[in-house]
């Protein structure tokens, strides 16, 4: 098996695997992964079996750390349908000896979480514990077994049924101004942050992205009051980006258009409907009120980890 650094003439071989890999997801095509590429060094790695590309590790690096993967959510080892353990063993011991001859010291290793892939894939998670990996972090986010037994709280379905009541309307769409300007006022006003993604970002993805990223706002009279940005990943929507206005709390715009949405994806065969994290500082502060919030709807925990492993 060959270890390839990769380049611009992989991309469409990379984009393949991605596409037909037990564990890739469409925040790995290169085309989502290079919208910022200014910001990160890349240092990504494919193997070819045959001629045939069947594992990529996106990577980039700083100093004498790789990361993978810095500008997303998660990384890890993407893998063709084909391989076992054997191989995933020697193509992680590949990358270990490969990175450590070039004189980097550490990788910074984001496992891509278990409601993310086809079919279970945590080889990694066991190769890594076998290659004395530490976990430096790991934060908790609340996900919906869509095809389970799940339940809404009594709360949140009073809200719902006011909610119902009201002229609001829930409507899928492809303008992000509005909507962003509400996120970002919410943003700073709760944590003095900002989007991890610009207007500009968001607009550009989407367009890249149709049938994977999905504005989806609760409007009254005409404005809007409360939004979702859904990642759709093969049978798992991430809720990429939540908001509401005051006015949006107050009528319980946003309790609504997450119940439409479960709904939603629930009807469409999605396994997974995941909220995000609850957690700040690496996982080391639990926001309480955000994750009570979350499993209101009905949702229990997975974690995002987060593995360092020394060269």
């Amino acid at each position: 098996m060959d270890l390839i650094y990769y380049d611009d003439s992989l991309k469409e071989q990379w984009d393949r695997l991605v596409k037909e890999s037990r564990n890739g997801t469409f925040l790995f095509y290169r085309n989502y992964m290079e919208y910022h590429k200014e910001k990160y060094k890349d240092k990504s790695i494919v193997f070819k079996d045959g001629g045939k590309v069947v594992a990529a590790f996106p990577a980039n690096f700083t100093n004498d750390y790789v990361y993978s993967h810095g500008g997303l959510t998660y990384g890890g080892i993407v893998l063709n349908f084909s391989l076992k353990f054997k191989a995933i063993d020697e193509i992680f011991k590949k990358i270990l000896d490969r990175y450590r001859e070039e004189g980097f010291t550490k990788i910074i290793y984001k496992a891509i979480p278990y409601i993310y892939s086809k079919v279970p894939s945590e080889e990694d998670l066991y190769i890594l514990f076998r290659n004395k990996a530490r976990l430096i972090r790991r934060e908790i986010s609340v996900t919906i077994a869509l095809q389970g037994q799940f339940q809404i709280n009594s709360s949140r379905r009073r809200i719902i049924r006011k909610a119902k009541g009201k002229n609001i309307i829930i409507e899928e769409s492809t303008e992000y101004s509005e909507f962003w300007n509400l996120l970002t006022d919410n943003l700073k006003r709760r944590y003095n942050k900002l989007p991890v993604h610009s207007l500009k970002e968001i607009s550009y993805l989407s367009e890249k992205f149709p049938n994977n990223i999905r504005l989806h706002q609760a409007t009254l009279e005409g404005e809007v009051v409360a939004g979702v940005v859904a990642y759709e990943n093969f049978r798992t929507c991430h809720l990429q980006y939540i908001a509401d206005n005051d006015i949006g709390r107050e009528e319980g715009a946003l309790d609504l258009l997450i119940s439409h949405l479960i709904e939603r994806y629930r009807s469409l065969g999605f396994n997974y409907l995941d909220f995000g994290i609850c957690t700040e500082d690496g996982g080391k502060y639990l926001n309480e009120n955000l994750i009570y919030y979350k499993q209101s709807f009905g949702g229990t925990g997975v974690n995002y980890d987060t593995y360092e492993v020394d060269l």
